[in-house]
């Protein structure tokens, strides 16, 4: 019988993902890239890094985007409409030492901002697992899939859309997140 246990074991450790294997000893290596205009969405980073323990790297520009209107919508609006995508202050970093790469933006005319899409431009996540984030204050239009064409080479997974802080409570916000991360980590 101790035999027949044993190998049920040694079967179910042989086969759970190693992925999971690493979330579940705390050996999963997480990091966190994010753009933040308004900190909303450096505020939904600095607590995923507070529950994975992950690395964060912060998406910045060379020029500096207007916080206020008509500024806020008027030049990502031609960037996106000319391809202009803005110049990016530092490489993507070497992303080969991570098990998982979570990515997060805030939503600009119902897609991915500029600085985010010129980061995928430049980078290769190679295989590498990858989850996307985003905040919105209206609508996420088609942010996730458009997420997932840009992000070259990765395996992407399911993403979280967040009305942050405008219509999540912050006691949901741990949750959803704490769902999303488990979700992540099965995939």
């Amino acid at each position: 019988m101790k035999k027949l246990l044993l190998v049920f074991i040694l079967a179910l450790f042989c086969f759970t993902p190693i992925s999971a294997q690493a979330a579940e000893n705390g050996t999963e290596k997480v990091l966190i890239v994010y753009y933040s205009l308004s900190g909303r969405t450096k505020a939904v980073a600095d607590r995923l890094q507070a529950k994975t323990g992950a690395e964060l790297y912060e998406i910045r520009t060379v020029k500096t985007y207007s916080s206020t209107q008509p500024g806020l919508y008027e030049e990502p609006k031609r960037e996106l409409k000319e391809n202009d995508l803005p110049e990016l202050v530092n490489s993507p970093p070497d992303m080969s030492a991570y098990d998982l790469i979570l990515v997060g933006a805030p939503v600009w005319w119902y897609t991915v901002p500029t600085p985010l899409m010129k980061f995928l431009q430049d980078a290769d996540f190679a295989g590498k697992r990858v989850a996307s984030f985003c905040t919105y204050n209206s609508t996420l239009g088609q942010y996730h899939p458009h997420f997932a064409q840009q992000a070259k080479n990765a395996d992407v997974k399911e993403g979280i859309a967040l009305s942050y802080p405008h219509r999540i409570p912050e006691r949901e916000l741990d949750e959803r997140l704490d769902n999303w991360l488990r979700l992540v980590r099965e995939q």
